[in-house]
């Protein structure tokens, strides 16, 4: 399949980093927001206050260290103005959970890149990679247009070892990297 380049030309574009960059301080409605993410990505519903009663219903049937997370997460949604402690508190037990702590080489390095339309991109802002990667599937459900490369970095098809399939790590970029470079050799 090769690159529809008229969606490249009618859609506004970004270059994503498959691993989060270094934590940005998120603040204020972007803190509401991020917290939304997550819940979403552990219930499997769309937040919403409609929805609140299945949320809270989904969450009592995940495990004990997921539920804490919805808990708290849920506290950030629900408050006007949340302390910095609260907040970095979750967002670092689950940077950990996510495996997002570890040492990673190449954070702007090509096999941490891949392009995707400005509005997939932004919706999941500072967003862990198994976040991104249940939002990006989504996408493409809908018919939005993923380029393949993207596509298969998030199925992780590139990566020869596929003991974490939830985790973007520094052998997954390096995989990435090396089919970039075999399919750009003359």
């Amino acid at each position: 399949m090769r690159f529809p380049f008229q969606h490249y030309y009618l859609q506004n574009w970004d270059i994503e980093h498959v691993r989060s960059q270094i934590s940005k301080d998120i603040q204020g409605k972007d803190r509401e927001n991020w917290a939304i993410t997550q819940l979403e990505y552990f219930t499997g519903i769309k937040w919403s206050v409609e929805n609140k009663d299945k949320i809270l219903l989904a969450i009592e049937s995940i495990n004990e260290e997921e539920r804490s997370f919805c808990e708290k997460l849920i506290t950030i949604t629900s408050s006007s103005k949340v302390e910095d402690a609260v907040f970095y508190e979750v967002y670092e037990k689950l940077k950990v959970y996510f495996k997002e702590n570890e040492q990673f080489e190449a954070v702007d390095g090509i096999g941490n890149l891949v392009l995707l339309d400005d509005g997939t991109n932004r919706m999941y802002k500072n967003a862990f990679f198994p976040v991104k990667r249940k939002h990006i599937i989504q996408k493409e459900k809908q018919g939005v247009y993923i380029p393949l490369c993207t596509r298969n970095v998030f199925l992780k098809a590139y990566s020869q070892k596929l003991g974490e399939v939830m985790f973007w790590n520094t052998n997954d970029s390096e995989d990435y990297q090396t089919e970039i470079y075999r399919l750009l050799k003359p």
